[in-house]
């Protein structure tokens, strides 16, 4: 099949794109490298360094018969989507329905929305069920939330399958570091710098990371079995900072 990855060269992007590459389907990226590094992706590939709110990436639709796109491209900070709403609005909403209108045009078969455990908010009944209703606390969590619902209902309208990944705290190498990186990724840097590392609180609080192969994996099993929905993606394993 055909594969495009939005996002590709970024960190969980790169290894979704690893991935499906290792069984022989073909390869497409669209990424304006904010966070993404060309030199991620080794491989034999096809790429358009493009923000995926442009028109222009409809010539890479029209030249390519794309099967399935798995939309990693995004804004992640929470800080910054608290600071500058509209930009973070233009990306993961104007964003994705450009790549999902595109991919209806297109005849586009599977959509995969990398979403994220932020729509729940500050939800305290853990393990966290699919069910829980939506209440982020910033705006990537809301916006996230909207892609969702845009992403059913394209489903609903238009036929375009989607599959919905929730993620939890994912880590891994590639990660870029900044201060809203997984504190795995934070943590091993400054010990590699051999420097101290603070810890704020008692260190008792506990998050659910998961393995960055482990996402991709999920992602690829969920396209080859035909899934589809909303999916919680995490180890359901609660793990202390400590």
């Amino acid at each position: 099949m055909n594969i495009l990855i939005t996002g590709g060269y970024g960190f969980i992007g790169s290894f979704v794109a690893e991935r499906f590459y290792k069984e022989n389907h073909s390869i497409f990226i669209i990424d304006n490298l904010t966070t993404g590094r060309k030199e991620n992706v080794n491989f034999r590939h096809k790429s358009l360094i493009m923000d995926i709110e442009d028109e222009q990436c409809e010539k890479f639709f029209k030249a390519h018969s794309i099967d399935v796109v798995i939309h990693c491209a995004a804004q992640t900070h929470v800080k910054r989507s608290i600071d500058e709403p509209v930009t973070d609005s233009s990306t993961n909403i104007l964003g994705l329905i450009n790549m999902l209108n595109l991919s209806k045009i297109h005849g586009v078969k599977k959509f995969v929305f990398c979403s994220t455990a932020a729509v729940y908010g500050d939800n305290q009944n853990l393990p966290l069920q699919e069910e829980e209703k939506g209440n982020p606390i910033s705006p990537y969590g809301l916006n996230k939330l909207t892609g969702e619902q845009y992403c059913q209902k394209w489903d609903e309208l238009y036929g375009v399958s989607s599959l919905i990944y929730r993620f939890s705290n994912v880590y891994g190498p590639r990660q870029h570091l900044s201060e809203e990186s997984s504190v795995i990724a934070l943590f091993t840097n400054l010990l590699l710098r051999k420097e101290p590392i603070t810890i704020h609180g008692d260190g008792e609080q506990t998050r659910d990371f998961i393995y960055v192969s482990d996402v991709a994996e999920a992602i690829f099993r969920g396209v080859r079995s035909e899934l589809s929905g909303i999916y919680n993606l995490s180890t359901g394993t609660e793990v202390s900072i400590n």
